[in-house]
């Protein structure tokens, strides 16, 4: 389980700044770009950095990759689409992705 290097937990008033780091190797960064937080599920954050989408279901105390189809670029703005309960992930040079949330 990866895990991002922050102060407290993430909420929707947050201003976040720092960097995520894989455990047990220093010299993997990645540098935090955007967030969202789900407004259904609070405890639900996602989190754009420069090596695609992270997701924590506990309010930030845990993080995993979220895959689904995304490609390993930076991601400059995420988005969740309420009535379709879409996330939506733009990213740098790789375009726009939907990913359905539960």
């Amino acid at each position: 389980m990866e895990r991002f290097a922050l102060d407290a937990p993430v909420t929707a008033n947050s201003f976040l700044t720092g960097y995520a780091v894989t455990p047990g190797d220093a010299s993997i960064v990645h540098h935090l770009i955007t967030f969202v937080v789900d407004p259904q599920a609070p405890a639900n954050v996602y989190v754009g950095a420069d090596l695609g989408v992270w997701h924590s279901g506990n309010s930030g105390a845990t993080w995993r990759p979220l895959q689904n189809g995304l490609p390993d670029a930076p991601v400059y703005d995420l988005q969740i689409h309420q009535t379709q309960r879409l996330l939506r992930a733009a990213t740098h040079g790789r375009g726009l992705f939907e990913i359905a949330l539960a």
